[in-house]
């Protein structure tokens, strides 16, 4: 593996991290880049018909279990940012209609802003090589119940611990309610 990929999370960190992220999708604060330098992006759904809704829906069903790893931005003026890469599956159509279930590849970076932030979607397309994810493997990482642990939880947001053991149960609860309004039209 590549030693610039950090694979230092926990799953509850993750959990956090991708609340960020859904919630952000959620309230259309994403965009997924289809310019001249993502035609591959570009390409994919074109290929699979992956219209917005659809694209919004994949991006929703992702799960903590699909992160593969973070890295720093190589973008000259961006090496700040932290780029996170989740793996997840797909059922999708071909342009013959045949159904193909495709592993996707996904890099998002989640930008900041005074009112709030707004999630970059720079890669959406089929994983080239195989790949593994963090929890895969290493299943010990894997929580042992649907409760949080009491551990003290570095916030993958600002790297300031917290013990708010409320918020992380608030975080997994918003999380569960994301993923159970995923293929609802109207969801409250």
């Amino acid at each position: 593996m590549n030693l610039n990929y950090n694979q230092n999370y926990s799953y509850e960190e993750i959990a956090v991290l991708l609340k960020r992220i859904k919630e952000c999708i959620v309230n259309d604060n994403y965009i997924l880049s289809q310019n001249e330098n993502r035609k591959e992006n570009m390409d994919f759904i074109r290929e699979y018909n992956i219209y917005s809704s659809k694209q919004k829906a994949i991006l929703l069903n992702i799960q903590v279990e699909d992160l593969c790893h973070s890295l720093k931005n190589t973008k000259p003026g961006y090496e700040y940012e932290t780029l996170y890469v989740f793996a997840p599956h797909a059922e999708l159509y071909h342009g013959d209609d045949r159904k193909e279930r495709v592993q996707i590849y996904t890099k998002f970076n989640i930008i900041r802003l005074k009112n709030g932030e707004r999630v970059v979607v720079i890669s959406f397309h089929p994983l080239h090589k195989p790949i593994k994810t963090l929890f895969q493997q290493d299943k010990r990482r894997l929580p042992q119940s649907d409760e949080p642990s009491k551990t003290s939880l570095m916030s993958v947001e600002s790297g300031v611990k917290t013990n708010s053991l409320t918020s992380v149960k608030t975080n997994f609860s918003s999380i569960f309610k994301m993923n159970a309004c995923f293929g609802v039209a109207e969801c409250g």
